[in-house]
């Protein structure tokens, strides 16, 4: 039982987490509220600035964040969120490693994320399953 809480605490925090992230972002993309965190070297600020100029990529994480994030927040839907968090996080552990130098931010993000994602594996069974849920194997393509 205390387990349970510690996994339900977990995907909360995360999901405010994104859920703040997306709402800051659409503040910024929609009413130029604000404005993105300076990044701590040329590189990464260099990518940063040029993923904001494109007026495509903001929009999409305000989006994903804010869809992910919502979806954490239920247990039923959780395992969605995941799904719709994970490419983010990827890109974001990525960017910490490669561009910020900042590998322990990237790392805790994806770390959080697989946490989270071992403990609803059962979700994720059907993906890894060829088999239709009626047990029939789907016909080969």
């Amino acid at each position: 039982m205390r387990r349970e809480y510690i996994f339900t605490a977990a995907r909360w925090l995360f999901a405010l987490l994104y859920l703040s992230t997306g709402v800051a972002i659409a503040l910024i993309t929609l009413f130029g509220i604000g404005g993105p965190p300076p990044q701590p070297n040329a590189d990464a600020q260099a990518f940063t600035d040029a993923l904001t100029r494109s007026h495509f990529i903001d929009p999409l994480l305000a989006l994903c964040y804010l869809v992910g994030g919502g979806a954490l927040l239920f247990r039923l839907t959780a395992p969605f969120g995941l799904v719709v968090l994970a490419p983010v996080i990827v890109v974001i552990f990525f960017f910490h490693v490669v561009l910020s130098g900042q590998w322990p931010w990237g790392s805790l993000n994806l770390a959080w994320l697989l946490f989270l994602a071992w403990h609803f594996r059962a979700a994720f069974q059907t993906i890894w399953s060829h088999d239709t849920p009626a047990g029939r194997v789907l016909p080969a393509a």
